[in-house]
Formats: structure tokens, sequence, C-alpha cells
């Protein structure tokens, strides 16, 4: 025995249209504009004296040198450490050019040299 209806009952949606609203749903989930993009930054050193042990920079942001960019524009004493900063992206030592994604940790270490 199953419901009775004043009205039609409902159709199943159709395997096709099944799977066409499951593929629109993920299109949808996955999509993100500039403002969506994170990336967490881990300071040490003098930087961490700066900025704090860490921050996530919501920006659309392309490589760890536009991060030092970003970086100096808020204190204008990191365009002086630039030279000596080294860079890791999740986890692996990367130069100013390596391309950065929503998501990603970068670490940011300053390093003095010594005499």
């Amino acid at each position: 025995e199953g419901k009775k209806y004043w009205y039609s009952k409902p159709k199943k949606p159709s395997p096709v249209a099944f799977s066409w609203n499951a593929h629109l749903s993920q299109t949808f989930k996955n999509a993100r504009s500039f403002e969506d993009e994170m990336i967490t930054v881990v300071f040490y050193g003098k930087l961490r004296e700066l900025f704090g042990s860490e921050m996530t920079v919501e920006e659309k942001i392309a490589t760890v040198g536009q991060l030092v960019d970003f970086l100096a524009k808020r204190k204008p004493e990191v365009e002086q450490l630039r030279k000596y900063l080294l860079f890791s992206v999740n986890q692996k030592q990367v130069s100013p050019e390596t391309a950065v994604h929503d998501g990603d940790r970068v670490a940011i270490f300053f390093i003095p040299t010594g005499g």
C-alpha cells in the first residue's frame, strides 16, 4: 500500500537528470572566486616579531615573491630583509618564483648571515 496523492505521484528523476544535477552541484561546490583564496603563512625569526607566528592571507597571490611584496606593503621593514629570506611551500624549500595555490602553507624563514 503506497501513499495516495491528490495530485499525480512525483516522478523519480531519470539517471541522466540525476547525474547532470550531481555534476552541476559538484561544479558549483568546486567553483572559487578570488575572495575564497587562502594561504597560511608561518613566520620565523625577525618576521615573527613583525607579523606574529602565523597569518592567513585571503588575497589573490600567484607566487611566493608576490606574497613577500604583499607583506612588504604592510610592513616596509620586510623589503630590507628580503635578501635574507628562505621559503618553503607545504614543507618543500622553494624559490620566490614558485607558484602558490589556495590552501598552501608557506613558511618564511629569516636567515641572517654571520661573519
